[in-house]
């Protein structure tokens, strides 16, 4: 049990300093916060899909979803950016946001789903 927890640790911990970097590439390329937090959240998305779909019940599993996803992607995030966006009054951008988000990471969880399993076979 204790091995888990350390696991999943130190998969947050790298996936929370990957977040992180993107977020200022991303800002650094010109880019607002609100799209470093959709790319995050779409690429962790694929990731996890692709790491549950090829990995089975790989015991590095927990560390790679429940750690490094977890902490690489950022629902707490987008929440609080979608609540300014619609506090600010940009309805339009907070309803493209929200749609966008939720849309594009089903589409990239399944997709990563679909290339896992064609990988493992």
């Amino acid at each position: 049990m204790i091995r888990n927890f350390m696991m999943v640790g130190c998969g947050g911990a790298v996936g929370a300093m990957l977040r992180y970097g993107a977020t200022l590439a991303c800002t650094a390329a010109g880019s607002t916060s609100e799209l470093a937090t959709f790319i995050i959240n779409a690429a962790g998305s694929l990731l996890m899909g692709l790491l549950i779909g090829s990995c089975g019940q790989s015991p590095w599993l927990l560390m790679l979803t429940t750690g490094l996803c977890g902490g690489f992607t950022t629902y707490s995030t987008f929440s609080v950016q979608s609540v300014t966006l619609m506090q600010q009054g940009r309805w339009g951008s907070a309803a493209l946001y929200v749609l966008g988000t939720v849309i594009v990471c089903l589409l990239s969880a399944a997709a990563g789903l679909w290339l896992g399993q064609r990988l493992s076979h």
